[in-house]
């Protein structure tokens, strides 16, 4: 969670070293560790150090090549840099230094923009080439730490959150209407843009150069092997799934002041925090150790519907894991009107923060800077609802059926499940075409917007538009619906937000299942490893047979947090709120009598009543309307 911000003037004048100095006061948080500047000619560059494993203690950036060729700035961890020291080594190639942005350097200058490839872990980087006169960004293959930039055609800047950005003369406050509606729609779909006109994100995945003839491009480096995996037996594939989670843990234990596991009594954070104290008992760490036990954090909510702490009970007396709870924040709208404030951001959801901040302050009183998390399990694991047309494509009548039954008894959406069968093969006999404009229609029937702002936005497009270039070629449909579930713009905005919410308090998220060796595996996995039966995510229970108390790899229910919103959506504050609409009135965006009625609706049978569906987009109009309010205080505020 360093900080890399910086310019570079495509026309060819000099950098402003005390505008990038602006910008990095603006996320002065991240330097915890100092600041340092490098400035030369059209570019300057500042890194923020935040130091969170052995080897960073000894960085120093911007990194400069000893024969002046390039200059670096990482923002990152490197996962294989046993790996990628014996590949340079082989090409006789010397690194800068043993760090992490030493070796990165080095491959870069051994292979240049290719060497994207050969790096595991998570990162944002900047390299000015001075021989080619190109500046080149690339980010990790799945968005763990973010990057944001402006290019008029002349000016680069770049920063991890927007408010670095924002600090530049150059960058306005004009609104990104766009976006906006994506918010109030609670689907956020994008995954480049952001709610400013003037700032982008480089997606996950991606490599941006601008060369010497200032022209900017944009390119996605990491293309997986898509082919299903054909193992034996079940046993086969849980066995190479704990080597990788194994790997993937252990690369994210190495830090220099501890880690510690935020363990919700799920199966996905569980397995990470057994498995990191596993290989603490088998001493992988060697003398790196901070200790001996892993810390587990968790949240108390003593008599609420996501209390999990008969679990989370389990989990910590079967493995031997210290563990502290906390609980949550009761916050109201000042709560969120602040940090959109501070952020100059749409707020978080009611369920982030309020959970997140009492779990990183305990762990920031014990001294730990690393927090790991089971954000991905889910993604990777759960299971795919279209794997049913996959197999009424291949014809197999008797797996058909047997999907069908258990789907339906999943999520019950029809009176019985032959009803849900035959409403999925006559959405597969429809036309895409006609299936494309009768999801169009139901957006414009349910909307809350005026007509001229989803003209002028084409919001029901930005809403349907697909996730991956036409050319990735997907085995089957279940294979493709999982990849767009862990890389769509909802995943790429909780993870940025994340990011930047961990390192406000000083500590830096980590996710073990977003490994990029872990993912490659994950992504070929047939589907019944995912779900058999009404069983999901069988692969890891069969994983963990042992290391987890059966009470949890066994268990088939979720804690359910739709109360936190209602906490906030039910007070008399966020009702007047909704019902005023003060500055949102001032502009078009929304069908007024429309949304009113919506209000009336979700609030008439009072907690408890609301659908996810209501939850999610009462509060994205609200977190709109508080960001609205920060940013008319503004200087430089665009008329609403």
């Amino acid at each position: 969670m360093a900080g890399i911000t910086g310019m570079f003037c495509a026309d060819g004048r000099p950098a402003a070293l005390s505008e990038v100095q602006k910008m990095a006061a603006a996320i002065g948080h991240r330097g915890t560790d100092g600041i340092r500047y490098w400035n030369s000619g059209p570019v300057a560059f500042a890194h923020l150090q935040f130091c969170t494993t052995p080897e960073s203690v000894e960085e120093q950036q911007p990194l400069r090549s000893p024969g002046g060729e390039a200059c670096l700035v990482w923002d990152g961890r490197l996962d294989n840099r046993d790996e990628l020291l014996e590949a340079l080594s082989a090409r006789a190639a010397r690194p800068v230094d043993c760090t992490d942005p030493g070796l990165v350097l080095a491959a870069y200058l051994e292979w240049g923009t290719e060497c994207v490839q050969r790096l595991v872990g998570d990162f944002a980087l900047v390299i000015w080439d001075e021989r080619e006169r190109r500046l080149w960004c690339a980010r990790d293959f799945a968005g763990i730490r973010s990057f944001y930039y402006f290019w008029d055609g002349k000016t680069f800047l770049f920063g991890p959150e927007v408010r670095a950005l924002l600090a530049h003369p150059l960058v306005s406050l004009k609104i990104n209407e766009g976006m906006v509606g994506e918010y109030m729609w609670g689907n956020v779909a994008s995954r480049d843009e952001t709610i400013y006109t003037d700032i982008r994100r480089l997606p996950s995945n991606s490599a941006l150069t601008i060369d010497a003839s200032a022209k900017l491009q944009i390119a996605t480096w990491w293309h997986p092997e898509l082919s299903l995996l054909q193992y034996r037996t079940d046993e086969e594939y849980a066995e190479q799934f704990l080597y990788l989670m194994e790997q993937s843990v252990l690369s994210r234990m190495r830090s220099n002041t501890g880690f510690a596991v935020e363990v919700s009594g799920g199966l996905d954070s569980s397995t990470i925090a057994v498995v990191a104290q596993s290989l603490l008992k088998r001493g992988a760490l060697g003398q790196s150790a901070v200790h001996d036990r892993v810390l587990a954090l968790s949240h108390s909510c003593p008599g609420k519907p996501w209390d999990e702490a008969e679990y989370i009970t389990a989990v910590v007396e079967h493995a031997g894991l210290e563990n502290e709870c906390v609980e949550p924040l009761t916050v109201n709208l000042e709560f969120f009107r602040n940090i959109s404030a501070t952020r100059r951001e749409v707020p978080g959801e009611p369920n982030g923060e309020p959970m997140t901040i009492p779990i990183d302050e305990a762990a920031t009183r014990r001294g730990v800077r690393v927090l790991m998390s089971g954000i991905g399990g889910d993604e990777w694991l759960q299971g795919a609802s279209l794997y049913l047309r996959d197999l009424i494509r291949a014809g197999a009548i008797g797996p058909v059926l047997e999907r069908a039954r258990n789907d339906w008894a999943r999520s019950p959406r029809q009176r019985h499940w032959s009803i849900y069968l035959a409403r999925q093969i006559v959405v597969m006999l429809t036309p895409a075409r006609i299936l494309a404009l009768r999801r169009k229609r139901e957006i414009q029937r349910s909307c809350i917007f005026s007509r001229e702002f989803l003209r002028r936005t084409q919001l029901t497009d930005r809403l349907m538009a697909p996730l991956e270039e036409p050319r990735r070629r997907f085995v089957n449909l279940a294979q493709e619906e999982v990849f767009g579930i862990a890389f769509n713009g909802i995943e790429a905005r909780a993870l940025e937000w994340n990011e930047g919410d961990a390192a406000s308090r000083g500590i830096e998220a980590r996710f073990p299942y977003f490994d990029r060796r872990l993912t490659e595996y994950l992504v070929r996995i047939p589907e019944e490893q995912r779900q058999r039966g009404t069983t999901w995510k069988w692969m890891l229970r069969n994983a963990t047979r042992g290391l987890l108390p059966e009470i949890v790899r066994m268990r088939q229910t979720k804690a359910e947090f739709s109360e936190l919103y209602e906490r906030v959506l039910f007070t008399p504050e966020a009702k007047a709120r909704l019902a005023d609409m003060t500055i949102l009135k001032e502009t078009d965006w929304l069908d007024h009598h429309r949304f009113a009625e919506q209000v009336t609706r979700s609030y008439r049978s009072g907690p408890g009543s609301l659908a996810g569906t209501d939850l999610f987009r009462l509060w994205g109009v609200i977190g709109v309307d508080l960001w609205l309010e920060g940013l008319r205080s503004s200087a430089g505020a665009p008329q609403i």
